[in-house]
């Protein structure tokens, strides 16, 4: 029976002990060894050193290679899923870039993830998650950060610069998805075990989902440090009910899914302070 591998950049969350459809393998990625400098050897331009080895090295297609390193000794490999805070954007984005490599994912869950611009590989990943052929799901909050546009995970309004920066994060993603697409955004109810954030809980076509952590005054209620907190609840909401058909009509197979998501009941934020 094939295993179905999670792989999670930059966060870790405890998983193990849910409860999984079939054989699942969770995997922490370190990409320490593609050191970038400063304090933290997790930062943005390791995880976009270690996807351009991989890439460099597969002829321009990195999954495989990665896949064969970090899950050495499954010799039937299922469904693959990315978990990604932060900084994984420097790997996910130009890999879900690659038809070939996105082809083989079957989710990417995203906390809080989505610095800077040009993220061609988010919005073809949000195309095919709106036509069911995969699932697309984001937390954001709108922590930190300065003109650059680079360090606001949710959306800098240009208004807050002189002159205007570009605009980055989430936000002008979430749009160039709708345009392409033209599918109409819909708030539903939080997916539990999941909290319910006071920005809502944005569906957009079949399988892609919007959490957004920020207040009305342009805060966040989950900042993006304490984005972690919510892994092994986002887990639950989105991924094992997805594995499970839940999410998604008709029968899985690897690297392939389709069908039309369902909103369940609220859950208090209460419970994650």
């Amino acid at each position: 029976m094939a295993t179905d591998i999670v792989f999670f950049l930059k966060e870790y969350g405890k998983g193990s002990d849910l409860h999984w459809p079939g054989p699942v393998k969770l995997i922490a990625v370190d990409p320490s060894e593609w050191f970038c400098g400063g304090t933290d050897p997790r930062c943005s331009t390791a995880y976009s050193n270690m996807y351009s080895s991989y890439a460099n090295a597969g002829g321009g297609r990195a999954l495989p290679g990665f896949v064969a390193r970090y899950a050495k000794g499954v010799s039937d490999v299922g469904r693959i899923a990315f978990v990604g805070h932060s900084a994984a954007h420097g790997f996910l984005n130009p890999l879900l870039d690659n038809d070939a490599d996105r082809s083989m994912v079957s989710a990417v869950l995203m906390l809080d993830t989505t610095f800077g611009t040009n993220k061609t590989g988010y919005v073809k990943m949000g195309i095919d998650a709106v036509r069911g052929k995969r699932l697309f799901a984001t937390t954001t909050a709108n922590t930190g950060g300065d003109c650059s546009g680079a360090s606001y995970q949710d959306v800098l309004p240009p208004s807050r610069c002189a002159p205007p920066a570009a605009v980055g994060g989430w936000v002008p993603v979430f749009n160039r998805i709708v345009e392409a697409t033209g599918a109409r955004p819909k708030r539903i109810a939080t997916l539990p075990p999941m909290p319910e954030p006071s920005g809502g809980v944005t569906q957009l076509g079949d399988l892609l989902y919007w959490w957004r952590f920020v207040d009305a005054q342009g805060g966040s209620e989950l900042p993006h440090w304490e984005q972690g907190k919510i892994t092994v609840p986002f887990l639950q909401a989105v991924l094992i009910p997805y594995w499970e058909g839940k999410l998604g009509g008709g029968s899985w197979a690897p690297y392939a899914a389709a069908g039309i998501a369902l909103a369940g009941g609220a859950v208090a934020w209460r419970l994650l302070r």
